[in-house]
């Protein structure tokens, strides 16, 4: 008890000053645009804006994006951001040149004209939106209102203006040196009560609505309210010379107030009661509440986050806090891998510092005996007794772990594990130190972490996992965890949970090791139990809670801290060990952190550019792309999914803790809906999402304009058509009886070219001539020839077409007589393929007049002793088509002396299969046949004729 008297008396200084808000700064080394900040907004969509000398910069939690004269801006040096009700962007230039952002666009007096009329000889101070949608521009000289309905501009000269609102329908200008300017009437109002001596002419102006009928007014170091109108102001808050001017003015939802000094943060209830400083002895010129209710303070030294009000910082140091252990109500943790600190814990605002050991080298583990904090690490073990004295106890070898249990000392090397009673008896070299009766050799194994477990100890070691009960040694695992290198092992639910540095969670139950999900790529620092009973896990990149679903639960993070390890000291004190020192969180659950992300989507097209607030497209540009980015500032990761409605209504949940990029090809014409919804803490799919409509229009000749104009359009031309139809089937009819008659006089010139007297004559010649001779039975055969040729080609002359079987007997019988008549001067052949069906139609005595040619003009004239021949064949030349071939061995069509005659017979035929078939496939070939020596040996006539059925 004397012992923690004195060390409260000696570090009396250090309990006040122990420990602050937990915050973290960005600078430009974070991405910042500078360090230098002049103001911050937090807008609609969650963003936060800082407007710096270099630039503005604009932050979703996770990254900053940069914005400079380069993308736009009319001046680097941005004093202060605005939104306006359609969410534009304004930024307050030095240069005194208005400019505002708009669907990711930045436009300034050179891109948009209604800016140019605009005229500011200084730098803008503010911008103001008022009930009819005018937007004011705030100067040092210059007052403007723009109207972007009728596109007109309105400037008032004013001196040193600073701030323009409306109260009851009215304007004001307030500004430094005659304060008020009813904008309205065109007439000063003063505020009665408030000095106006020449030190406060110059610094510290602004105004902040409280409600519908005051205002809170700064002027140097003192805020006034006024009455329920602005006739009159009171001096509410006097907050001393040490603030020098007072910067600006902010409220959250809660009706609490931040008031940003030359000399730090004062915050102030709605009672205007003072329950915080922050930052104090730096000059913060703005504050804001993001969403999440964290704090966001700008400096001239960089930005300063203050993510929870129930959240602290050891003061002691802001260096890497490597390990963390705890003891009853005492806490030690490595500092910078060289310094041990300990601290004994009476409540969430009672932290003591006992004392700080350095070790000079890399300390590995930490153990509490007794109250003295025992140091283990490369220069061997050591400890900090209650002198605030560091003794060292041995050194001669690298220790990687140490625990006390049981009246023995177990101690984990780079190639030993082994056990002793006294410390002492551990000094000297290894493996020599073994040779002591004292000394107790476990494992000849590096030995990475020592747990107890209820009543064993798990050695995590690099071949794998071990248990060490009742002084006997049990192999969990050596094949799973070989490598994995164990940091920690806790019971829960009667299974052992395994942390490590490699293998990430790992759970063993009836003697089998498995993954817990999600735990794949996370590098485990601790497993413990809080006071509540559950199993908290801490990783590099956060801090997790195991769950009724078997897997791991996001409970804490920040991207700029690696966190190292959780402690739980009692229900209501919670210790987290990270790259900037150790925090203290006032709730072991973790539950208090207030998490309400936000989510922005942007629309692209296929050229992938923004469509902005452009939601039709056309029907060739429907591929577009879809940017989810989440908005959050609590640290946790934000876990979300997405569909597109009129596509495929399939939920997509997102692996990717950052901003994503999501595309969809050729999409058919149609509205769509695409939808993002996020978890809340509790892992739950929020009720809320984000929705973004768009259609792909129809390409023109699907629109019903244009259907209709298509259907009037088809309706005149079937019209059209119709009359034409009409009069060509007249015209027909006035053709087809014309081609009859032509047709009926070609068919009587060819019955009058068969049958003339000449041939009838030498016919009934030749068949006389038989009766002489007495050969009665021949002639009477040849008569019967004769009279049924005579009677075919009468039948035939008056038929448009007959079959092929009837045009074949005219023609033998034709050939029969011809034969006689010639006395047997040539021999004929008529061959038909046997695969046509005769039975098809064909027009009639078409075949007949060729052979006629063949004798009269080709066989008959020729002089010779040869035998003359006559070769008819009819085959098929496709499915529709036959070809009749006429061939002779005659004097051949060069020596034929009755040509015109012949030319007159295959005109007439000519038009007789034109008009058989009308397609023209039906036709006449001639092929003279000629020898090697160009002497004629004959003629072939090729027929081919388009059948009928």
């Amino acid at each position: 008890m004397k012992f923690v008297i004195l060390c409260l008396f000696l570090c009396f200084s250090t309990v006040v000053g122990a420990q602050n808000l937990y915050s973290v700064k960005y600078d430009e080394s974070n991405g910042l645009a500078s360090s230098k900040v002049y103001s911050i907004h937090a807008d609609s969509k969650g963003y936060l804006w800082f407007a710096t000398e270099e630039g503005v910069s604009r932050y979703n939690g996770l990254q900053f994006e940069n914005f400079t004269s380069t993308e736009g801006l009319t001046d680097n040096d941005i004093l202060s951001i605005f939104e306006d009700s359609q969410g534009r962007i304004w930024f307050a230039a030095f240069n005194g040149k208005p400019c505002f952002m708009e669907s990711d666009r930045i436009y300034s007096p050179e891109s948009i004209g209604i800016l140019k009329s605009y005229s500011s000889g200084s730098h803008i101070e503010s911008y103001f939106e008022d009930s009819n949608g005018l937007i004011w521009i705030c100067s040092q000289s210059t007052i403007g209102s723009i109207n972007f309905i009728d596109s007109t501009v309105v400037n008032y000269k004013v001196k040193k203006g600073i701030q323009v609102f409306e109260h009851e329908s009215e304007i004001y200008a307030f500004t430094g040196r005659d304060y008020l300017h009813n904008l309205s009437l065109g007439e000063k109002v003063l505020l009665p009560n408030l000095p106006f001596d020449e030190a406060e002419k110059n610094g510290g102006e602004s105004m902040l609505k409280i409600n519908s009928k005051q205002w809170l007014v700064s002027k140097a170091n003192n805020l006034y309210i006024t009455d329920s109108g602005i006739s009159k102001a009171s001096l509410i808050v006097s907050l001393g010379d040490e603030v020098g001017f007072i910067y600006s003015l902010r409220k959250n939802v809660d009706n609490e107030f931040l008031v940003c000094t030359d000399a730090g943060v004062y915050q102030f209830d709605q009672d205007f009661k003072l329950t915080r400083r922050l930052l104090s002895g730096v000059r913060v010129t703005d504050g804001v509440f993001d969403h999440e209710d964290g704090m966001w303070f700008a400096t001239a030294n960089g930005v300063y986050h203050f993510p929870a009000l129930n959240c602290k910082q050891l003061n002691v140091t802001e260096s890497y806090a490597a390990k963390l252990i705890s003891h009853n109500n005492l806490l030690a943790f490595v500092s910078d891998y060289s310094k041990a600190y300990l601290f004994q814990i009476d409540s969430f605002d009672s932290i003591i510092e006992l004392g700080v050991a350095d070790y000079q080298f890399p300390i590995q583990d930490l153990c509490i005996n007794n109250d003295t904090l025992y140091i283990a690490g490369d220069n061997g073990i050591g400890f900090l007794d209650k002198q605030n004295r560091y003794s060292q106890i041995a050194g001669e070898y690298s220790v990687k772990s140490l625990l006390f249990y049981d009246d023995y000392w177990y101690i984990g090397t780079d190639r030993y594990f082994f056990r002793t009673r006294e410390l002492e008896a551990i000094s000297g070299r290894l493996p020599d130190i073994f040779s002591n009766h004292e000394i107790e050799l476990l494992l000849e194994d590096r030995c990475y972490s020592i747990s107890k477990v209820d009543g064993s100890l798990f050695f995590g070691s690099r071949s794998g996992l071990y248990e060490f009960n009742e002084d006997h040694l049990k192999i969990i695992d050596t094949v799973s965890l070989k490598d994995a290198r164990v940091t920690d092992v806790q019971k829960f639910e009667n299974q052992l949970f395994i942390g490590s540095y490699n293998s990430g969670l790992m759970r063993y139950k009836n003697e089998k090791i498995t993954q817990v999900k999600g735990s794949e790529n996370l590098k485990i620092n601790s497993v413990k139990k809080n006071h509540a009973g559950e199993l908290i896990v801490s990783g590099q990149r956060g801090i997790y809670k195991f769950t009724s679903n078997n897997e791991l639960k996001m409970l804490s993070s920040n991207s700029n801290l690696k966190i190292n390890g959780v402690e739980f000291l009692d229900p209501n004190i919670s210790f987290i060990a990270n790259s900037k020192g150790v925090l203290i969180k006032s709730n072991q659950q973790f539950d208090d952190v207030k998490y309400d992300p936000k989510i922005e989507v942007k629309m692209y097209n296929k050229n992938g550019e923004y469509t902005g607030n452009h939601y039709s497209l056309a029907y060739d540009d429907n591929s577009v792309s879809f940017f989810i980015e989440p908005i959050t500032y609590s640290g946790l990761v934000v876990n979300y999914r997405y569909q597109l409605q009129g596509s495929d209504d399939t939920w997509v949940i997102s692996n990717s803790t950052k901003k994503e990029l999501i595309s969809y090809k050729k999409l058919s014409a149609g509205p769509y809906v695409f939808k993002v919804e996020w978890k809340d803490s509790q892992g739950n799919w929020v009720k809320k999402s984000k929705q973004l409509k768009f259609e792909i229009r129809r390409p023109f000749w699907q629109t019903w304009w244009f259907v209709l104009s298509l259907v009037f359009f088809v309706f005149i031309l079937v019209l059209l058509i119709f009359r034409k139809i009409l009069r060509f089937k007249v015209q027909k009819a006035n053709s087809e009886h014309a081609i009859k008659l032509a047709l009926a006089e070609a068919e009587q010139k060819a019955l009058r070219a068969q049958m003339n007297p000449h041939f009838i004559f030498n016919s009934l010649n030749s068949i006389q001539n038989i009766i002489v001779q007495e050969n009665y039975d021949k002639a009477y055969v040849y008569l019967g020839k004769f009279s049924k040729m005579v009677r075919a080609i009468l039948e035939n002359s008056r038929l448009t077409d007959v079959s092929i079987q009837k045009e074949i007997d005219l023609l033998k019988w034709y050939l029969d007589i011809e034969q006689l008549r010639f006395k047997d001067k040539f021999q004929f052949e008529v061959n038909v393929d046997e695969t046509i069906s005769l039975s098809k139609k064909i027009p009639s005595l078409v075949v007949q007049p060729l052979v006629e040619n063949a004798i009269i003009h080709g066989l008959f004239p020729k002089k010779s002793t040869q035998l003359l021949k006559l070769n008819v064949e009819v085959v098929m030349f496709n499915a529709e088509l036959i070809k009749i071939t006429v061939e002779d061995n005659g004097v051949g069509r060069s020596e034929e002396v009755n040509e015109s005659k012949q030319s007159y017979g295959l005109k007439l035929i000519k038009e007789r299969l034109n008009y058989f078939d009308p397609s023209g496939q039906s036709g006449i070939d001639i092929i003279d046949l000629k020898d090697a020596k160009n002497n004629s040996l004959g003629t072939r006539v090729q027929l081919i004729i388009k059948t009928k059925k």
